[in-house]
């Protein structure tokens, strides 16, 4: 598709309902072509009213373009440099539409090839409320502190209190330090941990290889004890609580575990089939604390999946890289995958990248928001970890 001129294609959304209705305008955010419908209604189809709409005339197609902009979509200062910039350096596959097509809502039945879908568009009441989340570098600081025979590897990252609490995987320790990066202590374990979670000020959890729920008190801000230990059924990839519950993910069995506050297990889910594909569990887990609603990225369908805690699929979100980490922002769902930083809203409607790939150091692996407001993330194979302070306008 590289010698393709936007002037030749079509827009995503409607392509794909099997109608060819020539691009009117480019997303930068989204990455995505529109026409003259869908660019009118974009704020409508569940995007932000601060995305900025390049309108095609500005490659040379005069025959697109002869109204104003929308008003729901700042244009871009700067308008030709901007154009040239994306004709040479991005281009388009006709399966990337990614905020202007529709989540998946689950209608009944939903089992075999007789299951049926439908689309649904964000609800606009609250259209005033929303405000646009920003992401400032304010820091970088590096874990691997103190040393190990083997490399660091970064499998699950926790801000709690003032306290920043590393997994580091390969060898086998809990690394604490402040915020600013300050080595505080560790703690060898005997299991692999590879999901951590919050449970309350000074308490949180962790998951690993060996079939166990670790439950944790932090000592004095500095220290991790080790408190209670809950049996799960398999091998645990990602934890979250809720304030009542604790998911647990089992990718390998493709499962997730259910327990009540006092880690007795109530429940668990196996995924079988939604929306006539199956699905396989990613390496990372939320719960709402509101709904008990699940959300749960899915690498290998790259997208995220939302379920009721009885196991119903609500919708699945489709994204354009792998998803790995997830976290929730002000009621805002925030998935690191292989490239960038991805919004989404509860709905399962693409929101906007928060970060993206220019200005990350590597790919983004595991994020913690932090109640000091700010957004730490790790990455493939690094020891670093980068400090976003989150700010809204």
């Amino acid at each position: 598709m590289a010698g393709t001129s936007f002037s030749e294609r079509f827009c995503i959304a409607c392509k794909k309902e099997g109608k060819e209705l020539k691009a009117r305008t480019f997303c930068l955010e989204c990455h995505t072509l529109l026409c003259e419908s869908c660019s009118k209604h974009h704020q409508v189809l569940g995007i932000t009213k601060d995305h900025s709409l390049l309108e095609l005339v500005l490659f040379g197609d005069t025959s697109t373009f002869h109204q104003e902009p929308t008003k729901s979509c700042k244009p871009p200062t700067n308008d030709e440099k901007l154009a040239s910039d994306f004709v040479e350096q991005i281009v388009l596959s006709d399966d990337s539409s990614l905020c202007s097509q529709g989540a998946t809502l689950a209608t009944e039945p939903r089992s075999g090839k007789d299951s049926t879908t439908q689309t649904f568009n964000i609800d606009t009441s609250n259209a005033k409320e929303e405000r646009r989340m920003k992401a400032t570098k304010s820091l970088t600081f590096d874990v691997n502190e103190p040393e190990y025979e083997n490399d660091i590897y970064v499998r699950a990252i926790l801000c709690i209190s003032d306290t920043v609490i590393v997994a580091d995987t390969e060898n086998e320790v809990l690394k604490l330090f402040k915020r600013d990066g300050t080595y505080l202590s560790s703690e060898e374990i005997s299991d692999p941990i590879w999901g951590i979670a919050k449970v309350s000020s000074n308490r949180f959890v962790t998951c690993g290889k060996k079939k166990k729920v670790l439950l944790w008190t932090l000592v004095d801000k500095s220290k991790a004890s080790l408190d209670v230990t809950y049996r799960v059924d398999h091998s645990a990839q990602g934890i979250h609580y809720n304030g009542k519950y604790y998911c647990v993910i089992h990718r390998k069995a493709n499962a997730i575990a259910i327990l009540d506050w006092q880690g007795i297990q109530i429940r668990t889910i196996t995924m079988e089939e939604a929306f006539g594909n199956e699905f396989k569990f990613g390496k990372d887990i939320l719960m709402d604390s509101d709904t008990n609603n699940i959300y749960v990225p899915c690498r290998n369908e790259d997208g995220v999946l939302c379920l009721t805690i009885e196991g119903k699929a609500l919708w699945f979100s489709s994204l354009s890289d792998s998803p790995y980490g997830i976290v929730e922002i002000q009621g805002i769902l925030c998935i690191a995958d292989d490239r960038c930083l991805r919004l989404i809203s509860k709905n399962g409607k693409y929101v906007r990248k928060l970060i993206r790939e220019r200005d990350l150091e590597d790919e983004p692996r595991y994020i913690s928001f932090g109640e000091d407001g700010n957004l730490y993330v790790t990455f493939d194979q690094e020891s670093d970890i980068s400090v976003y302070a989150i700010t809204f306008t």
